[in-house]
């Protein structure tokens, strides 16, 4: 050897750090998936909008049923497929008659052909209505639409008048329809309709 040259020093191998970063004293443990599921629950009911959406649907859970109620002629949470559009028709949504026809496929019991069951309905409906597919109007609306057609300002509409307005424009009711909605619309004894309370007991 030269002189002057120095041998190269051998340098250790290092050894590489194996403990998991779950384990490592350095490193925080991530929160299971229990816990973050918890966790965005809590955050959303502290959200003032998930809330205010929340109480939206559950408003628009009740409307969907108390309308279906006033068809359930057997009071066993079940109505005739043609009851469909009527009942669309009382939330003040204006379907047309393919829009009916693709819900009551969907919605159709399976085992009694002819019937909706009331749970499988009020889920598709809420979920179209909520999307913004098929918007129902609103009871001011309604009563604006009511008092274009009373000219006389009594706050009523005869039956035939109201039978010829919804006789006519692109989706006509068909004859059941009307029957089933005069049947809900018409005072007892009278062949007129008080439209705020028709109107009452559609939203409320």
């Amino acid at each position: 050897m030269a002189d002057g040259q120095k041998t190269p020093e051998k340098k250790g191998t290092e050894k590489p750090n194996d403990t998991p970063l779950s384990q490592s004293g350095s490193t925080e443990q991530r929160p299971s998936s229990g816990n973050v599921d918890g966790i965005r629950k809590s955050v959303a009911t502290l959200d003032p909008q998930s809330q205010a959406r929340a109480d939206m649907m559950a408003e628009l859970e009740k409307r969907v049923i108390e309308a279906f109620e006033i068809f359930d002629h057997g009071a066993n949470k079940t109505v005739d497929v043609r009851e469909v559009g009527t009942i669309l028709r009382s939330l003040g949504c204006v379907p047309s008659e393919a829009e009916i026809q693709e819900i009551i496929v969907s919605v159709e019991d399976q085992e009694s052909p002819g019937s909706v069951h009331l749970d499988r309905f009020l889920g598709h409906v809420v979920n179209i209505i909520s999307e913004y597919k098929m918007q129902p109007a609103s009871a001011e609306e309604l009563l604006k639409a009511f008092q274009t057609l009373d000219l006389d300002g009594t706050g009523y509409i005869t039956k035939d008048a109201m039978a010829a307005l919804m006789k006519e424009g692109p989706e006509p009711f068909t004859d059941e329809e009307l029957e089933e909605m005069m049947g809900a619309a018409i005072e007892p004894g009278t062949d007129h309709i008080n439209y705020e309370l028709y109107i009452n007991q559609i939203m409320v």
